[in-house]
């Protein structure tokens, strides 16, 4: 949920990217099945549609073509590289967090 709250704090402090950014997120619980993950699923796409209801309009859906990655203790791992590998095209943006750059547990910073 902070990548949610931070990418909503962004696009309410930054209004000229309004129709330029898309948050691409997907989401894929460790353990299908599992109660709370289901749950954790659901207020994921809540929030998602919170976002696009405050935010978007006819034309555009907010997001942007991100990796964040924001372990909480293992560090970088080889998803930031296959993001890299993957984007042939030079359009993305890569954001690691403090266990990999950014805090992952400060959403300002997140954000930012």
């Amino acid at each position: 949920m902070n990548r949610l709250k931070a990418y909503e704090i962004f696009l309410r402090n930054n209004p000229q990217y309004f129709n330029k950014v898309v948050l691409i997120m997907v989401v894929v619980p460790g353990r299908v099945g599992v109660e709370r993950y289901q749950k954790t699923k659901s207020e994921i796409d809540e929030y998602v549609g919170k976002i696009n209801g405050e935010f978007g309009n006819i034309e555009w859906t907010p997001g942007i073509d991100v990796m964040l990655v924001t372990p909480l203790r293992d560090g970088m791992n080889l998803i930031s590289k296959e993001f890299i590998a993957s984007k042939r095209d030079g359009k993305g943006v890569l954001i690691l967090s403090e266990t990999a750059l950014v805090n992952p547990n400060d959403i300002s910073e997140i954000a930012n």
